[in-house]
C-alpha cells in the first residue's frame, strides 16, 4: 500500500507492508530516511487451564530463527529481545530480556 505525499507539510509518499517487520527490500535511494520499528510477533503458544487464583506452569518453546532476520541469508540480530507471557496477546504481563 502506498499512503500518497502530502507536500504542503513535507510528507513524502510512504511504502506499507503488513508483514511482520515491514517493508524490507536491497533498493533504496540514499537519501530515504526510515526507522525499523519493534514489531510483536506471536512465535509461540500454549493451552492450560486454571481455577480463579490458581497458578500454573507452562512451558513453550521458540523456533530456532526467533531472534534471526534475513538478510541475503539468515543472520542472528545480537542484543537484547523481551519475550512476553501471559493469558492472551492484549494482556502480557511477563517479560524477561533474552540476550544474544
Amino acid at each position: 500500500m502506498v499512503a500518497a505525499a502530502l507536500p504542503e507539510i513535507g510528507l513524502d509518499a510512504i511504502v506499507m507492508s503488513d508483514g511482520p517487520i515491514g517493508v524490507r527490500g536491497g533498493q533504496w535511494r540514499a537519501g530515504d530516511p526510515s526507522v525499523a520499528l519493534p514489531s510483536p510477533t506471536a512465535l509461540a503458544a500454549t493451552l492450560v487451564e486454571a481455577e480463579p487464583g490458581q497458578s500454573v506452569a507452562a512451558t513453550m518453546s521458540l523456533p530456532g530463527r526467533a531472534f534471526e532476520v534475513w538478510e541475503g541469508g539468515w543472520r542472528t540480530v545480537e542484543g537484547g529481545h523481551v519475550v512476553r507471557a501471559g493469558r492472551n496477546a492484549a494482556d502480557l504481563p511477563l517479560a524477561v530480556t533474552v540476550k544474544i
